[in-house]
């Protein structure tokens, strides 16, 4: 699949118990509005999501506008991440069985089975019926 390149209206389900999070950008980070967003584990700062070892960062929600700190320093820009339950894509490895585990990042649109990279999160189904090419994700 394909990470972003554009700002991206990304489908979700309305939840009121998440709020909404400042996540500043770490150094030279972008993301762009539908971009998963991981915080990085070792400073705190978010980019966007990439297939990477658990260890390097967690996905802290979907990014509510475009970030650009490139160049920039660590924190020298804030975005808004949001939490709740999201369509992404999947990259064809994601079944039926593994509804209620917890998903791979692929890349900052793309999920995939669970492994070794980022938790992306819990998945909740298949968004198209008939089809395993797009599905729900819940991030906590």
């Amino acid at each position: 699949m394909t990470a972003l390149a554009a700002d991206f209206v990304r489908r979700s389900e309305e939840t009121v118990d998440n709020p909404d999070l400042i996540i500043p950008a770490a150094v030279n980070a972008e993301w762009f509005m539908g971009s998963m967003v991981t915080k990085v584990t070792a400073t705190g700062h978010g980019k966007a999501a990439v297939a990477e070892v658990v260890a390097d960062g967690i996905v802290v929600g979907v990014g509510l506008s475009h970030v650009d700190n490139n160049p920039g320093a660590a924190a020298a820009l804030q975005g808004v991440v949001r939490r709740g339950i999201f369509e992404f894509k999947t990259d064809g490895t994601v079944t039926q069985a593994m509804l209620g585990l917890i998903l791979d990042v692929i890349d900052d649109n793309t999920v995939g089975a669970p492994g070794v990279n980022v938790n992306a999160g819990t998945f909740r189904g298949f968004s198209r019926p008939g089809l395993t090419t797009h599905a729900w994700v819940e991030i906590e």
